[in-house]
């Protein structure tokens, strides 16, 4: 070939770099703004204290395999999802702190909005990349556990980086990837347990099925491929055991998968959970998924059509979650890339070619103009004020009433694009809109909202007082992590029994650590020994879960 013949072809190559690398840099631009900005702002919430309490008494005993809350083994999880907080403790001074503990996540959320955009473009077309990843990533319950210590946005992230590894290279001559595919898998494994291992198969064995391929896993690769898998899976398994002697996390992976599958022990809701739980918490995004798999289902697609990939990938997991006895709202974040994917696409097609009629209503017309309405719904409450948002009056709603109207006018005109034929227009102004309403949540509200939760600043004058470690104690709290989190000493006494409590307490230098729920079981107990009292939230009108510090006296 003459360089005559080759130059367009370069040019092409390098316009085509060029856009896939500003798409990146707007990508990663918009989701540093929402995921990073701020991260360690707030203190710890729900279960974000086992997260962060866990990796610092790892960081503090050197012992990067087991995790630990309060010097009490917690091996509910493996330990992957531990260290990769301790990973991100050079950049908080060597200590573990909110902003360390959400850092995995954060970048895990910001590294599946790249591999989703490279997927999309992989199986249809750049713009179709690049809008699913604009939807997933103002998904607000993405944003929000994305914003979270947890391994579960990891999760979703390594599930999708599994099958991005197989889109990707599906078609290649070579099964060399497949030692990349399973490894992806195994590591993944290590942060939640083995949906890491299930959750892809479960995509994949009905698409394969459906299409009558099986090449990529009937092959000379896929069983040393699966061996060094499982070598690399069990790996942290074996060295506890060589070192402890004991099975438990062996033993606590199949609790936590197998067992609460089948017969779960917790976490249980009806087996319709999940047909209307999806459009509380992919919001806003799930009300133009109906319409979005009606479009693409009333097509007649080749089953060589990437669109059944994504159909598959969103149905295949919501039917084996709705399959579990075990149901939780969150259980549902892998299947947010197919969902955004699905709807991604449908935008993709509609801008290029657009519709009317019914079709027109259950794709753009009938989801955007129920978000229009909730949103001017919610200004007008804000607004008025009625009497069930007294209980808030302290946030100042009226305040944040303007925010709301502000984005319903945005949803209005966005409306009036669309029956002015300017898809694109209509499009953009939505996305921006709901990206403009997250910054107002996580950047207005939450914050506001701190100004009220007490516990960190409890703890801050808990440790000031340099109570020694063996007049201090906490009555019943074996997993709260939050606690234990904010305290300087590890670990901190625990009593079970309100006898050995109030036998504790007998001896005035001895201060006990105690939610307002629990001090009816100590009998005898003064409001005149309450020495320290967390601040009261002015949302909840009987605080049962506030902490007290008490102060022991004689008998």
């Amino acid at each position: 070939m003459t360089m005559e013949k080759r130059a367009p072809e370069i040019r092409g190559d390098e316009n085509s770099f060029r856009k896939d690398f500003i798409i990146i840099l707007l990508l990663v631009f918009f989701s540093s703004t929402l995921l990073l900005y701020r991260l360690g702002d707030r203190s710890l919430w729900g279960s974000e204290g086992r997260w962060a309490e866990a990796a610092r008494e790892m960081l503090a005993s050197s012992d990067y395999l087991t995790p630990v809350i309060n010097g009490t083994p917690y091996l509910d999880k493996p330990c992957l999802s531990y260290d990769m907080i301790l990973a991100f403790t050079p950049f908080t001074g060597g200590k573990v702190t909110e902003l360390s503990a959400r850092l995995p996540s954060a970048v895990s959320a910001m590294a599946a909005l790249l591999l989703l955009y490279g997927m999309g473009k992989k199986l249809y077309d750049r713009e179709t990349g690049f809008l699913s990843a604009l939807i997933l990533g103002t998904s607000f319950y993405f944003v929000f556990w994305g914003r979270t210590a947890s391994a579960d946005i990891i999760n979703m992230t390594g599930v999708l980086l599994s099958l991005w590894i197989f889109v990707r290279f599906e078609a290649a001559p070579s099964r060399g990837w497949l030692y990349l595919f399973y490894l992806s898998m195994a590591l993944n494994s290590l942060t939640k347990g083995l949906l890491g291992f299930a959750l892809p198969m479960v995509v994949l064995f009905p698409y394969a099925w459906v299409r009558k391929q099986w090449g990529w896993l009937l092959n000379r690769h896929t069983l040393p491929a699966w061996l060094l898998a499982a070598l690399v899976y069990l790996i942290p398994f074996f060295l506890d055991f060589t070192r402890s002697g004991s099975t438990d996390s062996i033993y606590l992976v199949f609790k936590e998968n197998i067992l609460r599958f089948f017969d779960p022990f917790d976490h249980k809701q009806p087996v319709y959970f999940y047909f209307y739980e999806i459009f509380a918490i992919f919001v806003p995004w799930a009300l133009f998924l109906p319409g979005a798999l009606i479009h693409h289902l009333r097509k007649q697609r080749p089953l060589n059509d990437p669109t059944w990939f994504a159909i598959l990938y969103f149905c295949a997991l919501f039917v084996f979650f709705t399959l579990s006895g075990s149901r939780r709202s969150y259980y549902l974040l892998p299947l947010f890339p197919a969902a955004s994917l699905i709807i991604g696409r449908s935008w993709s097609e509609l801008m290029n070619h657009p519709v009317r009629g019914w079709a027109s209503l259950a794709q753009v017309l009938i989801p955007a103009g129920l978000l229009t309405l909730i949103m001017g719904a919610a200004s007008i409450l804000l607004f008025l004020q009625p009497s069930f948002l007294k209980p808030y009056e302290a946030f100042n709603p009226g305040r944040h009433a303007w925010g709301a109207a502000i984005a319903t006018a945005g949803l209005i005109l966005s409306l009036r694009f669309y029956a002015g034929s300017k898809v694109k227009h209509f499009v953009a102004l939505v996305v921006a809109v709901v990206f403009s309403v997250n910054l107002y949540c996580f950047f207005v509200l939450l914050p506001a909202a701190e100004s009220f939760r007490g516990l960190r600043g409890f703890c801050s004058k808990v440790n000031r007082m340099h109570i020694s470690q063996d007049h201090l104690a906490v009555l019943h709290q074996w997993r709260e992590g939050n606690l234990y989190f904010y305290l300087d000493q590890i670990p901190v006494r625990r009593i079970d029994d309100p006898e050995e409590a109030r036998r504790f307490l007998q001896n005035p230098e001895n201060y006990l650590l105690i939610e307002e729920k629990h001090k009816k079981e100590i009998p005898g107990l003064g409001p005149d020994q309450i020495f320290l009292q967390e601040t009261s939230s002015p949302f909840k009108k009987d605080d049962a879960e506030r902490f007290s510090l008490i102060r022991g006296r004689s008998a």
